[in-house]
C-alpha cells in the first residue's frame, strides 16, 4: 500500500509538472498582452504598431541571420565570453587534476561552447550531447558514475536548439536532489542530407545523464531561459523601418514622383494603355530618365528625402541599453571613432558578470565536473582561469601607467620612493616584471664616508618636512 500511494503521489507531482511546463509559453504570452494593452485594454499596443505578438525560435533566428544589428547582439557576448586561453589549474598553486588543454584541442571546446551558447541566446535553453566511446551506445540509458576511465572516452560534443531537444519527462521524486529538472529529452538527430541543404532526421530518446542543459536569464526557473532578442525584437522590427524605409523613399525620392495626366481629346488602344501603365511602372522601378506617351500631360513633383539618422539614434540607443553593449561597440565605430576606453571597461565588466554567474557555473564547469562524475577525467578540485576580457591597446595601457605614475609622484615623499611602494611594487605598476633581470641592483654604501653622511641628514630633513607638511 506504501508502495502504491507514493507511485501515486509520484505521478501526480509529474502531471503537475507538465502542467507548468505547457503552460510557461501561454503565461508569458498572455503577460506579455496584457501588459502591452492600455485604455483598459481597448488599445492592443503590438497589434496597432504591427509587432509579431508570440515571437518564437524560428523568429529569433531568423533575425540573427538576416539582420545586422541582431547578430551582433547575439554574438558580442558570446564571443567575447569564449577564448582559446582559457585555462584550468589545481587548487592553491596545486597541480590541475587532468589536461585541459588537450581536451580543449581534440574536442575542440572552445568552438561547441560557442556554438551551444549562441543556439541557448536564441531560445530558452540548448543542449550539449556528450557522445560517449562504446559499442553502439544506447542514448535512452544513463551514464553510471566511474563508468569511463580516460578522457579519449569522451568521443564527441554535439549541440541542438530548443527546437530539436524536446523535454519528455521530468524528474517527480521529490526526494532526488535533480527534482522538478529534466530526466529524458528527444533528440532530432540528422540521419543523412537531404536536398537544398535539408536533412533526414530521427527522433531518439536521451537519458538527461549524456546532456548538458544550457539556459541564460532564466526568469522562474534554470530549464528555461530568456531569449536575447525578446526584449528588444520590437525595436529591431522598428530599425528594420527606420532604415528599409528610409532606403525606399531615398529610392523613389531619386525617381522623382510624377501625375501624369490623360489629356481629354486622347485616343489610347488597348495595347496603348497597356503600354503607358508598363512605363509609369517602370519609371517607379527602374530609375529611367524618360517617360515616353502620347496625348498626357508629365508633371514631376518635388523629392523629398528624410533624414533617419534622429530616429535611428533613438532606435540604436535603446537596443544597446537593453542588451548592455555600449553603443560604439555595438555598431563597431560612431563617426569614425574607436570605442572609448571608458565602452570598453563596461563592456568588459558584463563580459566578467557574465563569465562568473553564466559561463562557469551554469556551461564550463558543470561540464568538467559532469566529465569528473562519469570517470573520464581525474577527481579533484580546479579553478577556471579566464583571460582579461578588456583588450587595452599599447597607446591604452601607455595612457593609463603615465597617469598611475604621476599619482605615485604626487603621493610620494621626495627622495624617498619606498616610504610609499617598494621598487618591485613600482614595477608592477609600470607593467614590467617585479624582479629585474639578474636580480636587484644593489650598491654597497660606506657609512663612514662624509658625503653618504651629509646624503642621509638630507634625507632625514626632507622626511620630517614631508611629516610637518602633512600630518597623519
Amino acid at each position: 500500500m506504501a508502495r502504491t500511494k507514493q507511485s501515486g503521489l509520484g505521478q501526480q507531482v509529474l502531471n503537475a509538472l507538465a502542467r507548468i511546463t505547457n503552460s510557461i509559453q501561454l503565461d508569458r504570452d498572455q503577460l506579455n498582452r496584457i501588459a502591452r494593452k492600455t485604455y483598459g485594454g481597448d488599445r492592443d499596443v503590438p497589434e496597432v504598431l504591427g509587432y509579431k505578438i508570440e515571437p518564437g525560435f524560428d523568429d529569433f533566428k531568423a533575425r540573427y541571420l538576416r539582420q545586422d544589428i541582431a547578430g551582433r547582439v547575439v554574438d558580442l557576448p558570446v564571443k567575447a565570453t569564449w577564448s582559446d586561453e582559457i585555462e584550468v589549474k589545481g587548487v592553491d598553486d596545486k597541480v590541475a587534476p587532468f589536461d585541459f588543454g588537450e581536451l580543449k584541442r581534440r574536442l575542440k571546446l572552445t568552438r561547441r561552447l560557442v556554438r551551444v551558447d549562441r543556439l541557448a541566446q536564441l531560445g530558452q535553453y540548448a543542449v550539449l550531447l556528450i557522445g560517449v566511446k562504446g559499442d553502439n551506445p544506447k542514448l535512452a540509458d544513463p551514464i553510471e558514475d566511474g563508468s569511463l576511465s580516460d578522457p579519449a572516452d569522451i568521443i564527441f560534443l554535439s549541440s541542438y536548439c530548443e527546437l530539436d531537444a524536446e523535454i519528455k519527462s521530468f524528474v517527480g521524486n521529490a526526494g532526488d536532489e535533480r527534482f522538478g529538472l529534466p530526466e529524458t529529452y528527444t533528440l532530432s538527430i540528422a540521419t543523412r542530407p537531404g536536398r537544398g541543404g535539408k536533412q533526414t532526421t530521427q527522433d531518439v530518446p536521451v537519458h538527461h545523464s549524456r546532456i548538458l542543459h544550457v539556459s541564460d536569464s532564466g526568469i522562474r526557473d534554470d530549464i528555461y531561459g530568456t531569449p536575447r532578442l525578446l526584449g528588444i525584437l520590437d525595436r529591431l522590427e522598428d530599425l528594420e523601418k527606420v532604415v528599409g524605409g528610409s532606403a525606399e523613399m531615398f529610392w523613389q525620392g531619386a525617381a522623382r514622383a510624377i501625375i501624369a495626366s490623360i489629356q481629354k481629346d486622347a485616343n489610347y488602344s488597348e495595347e496603348e494603355k497597356t503600354a503607358l501603365f508598363a512605363a509609369v511602372k517602370k519609371w517607379s522601378h527602374d530609375l529611367p530618365r524618360v517617360l515616353v506617351g502620347k496625348g498626357i500631360d508629365v508633371t514631376s513633383l518635388p523629392a523629398v528625402t528624410p533624414d533617419p539618422s534622429g530616429i535611428f539614434q533613438v532606435v540604436i540607443s535603446l537596443i544597446a541599453a537593453r542588451s548592455e553593449i555600449p553603443q560604439r561597440i555595438l555598431l563597431g565605430s560612431e563617426r569614425g571613432e574607436l570605442a572609448s576606453t571608458q565602452d570598453r571597461e563596461n563592456f568588459a565588466a558584463t563580459i566578467r558578470a557574465r563569465r562568473a554567474n553564466y559561463a562557469e557555473p551554469i556551461v564550463l564547469r558543470a561540464l568538467l565536473e559532469k566529465l569528473q562524475q562519469f570517470g573520464a577525467l581525474e577527481a579533484g578540485e580546479f579553478e577556471i582561469v579566464w583571460p582579461d576580457p578588456l583588450n587595452l591597446s599599447v597607446m591604452d595601457l601607455a595612457e593609463i601607467r603615465a597617469k598611475d605614475a604621476a599619482a605615485f609622484k604626487d603621493l610620494s615623499v621626495p627622495g624617498v620612493p619606498d616610504e610609499l611602494a617598494t621598487l618591485e611594487e613600482r614595477r608592477e605598476l609600470l607593467g614590467l616584471p617585479a624582479e629585474r633581470p639578474g636580480g636587484r641592483l644593489r650598491i654597497e654604501l660606506n657609512e663612514t664616508d662624509p658625503e653618504v653622511l651629509a646624503g642621509f641628514e638630507a634625507s632625514r630633513q626632507l622626511t620630517n618636512g614631508h611629516s610637518r607638511n602633512h600630518p597623519a
